[in-house]
């Protein structure tokens, strides 16, 4: 839900997409928080500090969750 306001408000919201995206490393909420990351990269990616590297870095690319490696090529889709 985050990352549809963010995405629908982005000047008024800017701020809650960097502390969205410091919940990226926890499992439970990842699916989450990387669905909110590609929705607001498609919009606006200079909102947020995410890179393809970190995708990568965090193995997002190889996780064990199809979901989260499905939202992860899309978010370094949405970034190039």
């Amino acid at each position: 839900m985050l990352g549809e306001i963010v995405r629908n408000s982005p000047d008024a919201f800017a701020d809650i997409g960097q502390v969205l995206t410091s919940f990226h490393d926890e499992k439970m909420l990842r699916r989450g928080v990387m669905r909110a990351i590609w929705r607001i990269c498609e919009k606006r990616p200079d909102l947020l500090c995410i890179t393809c590297e970190l995708m990568e870095e965090k193995l997002y690319l190889n996780d064990e969750d199809a979901v989260v490696r499905a939202y992860a090529l899309m978010i370094a889709g949405a970034m190039a």
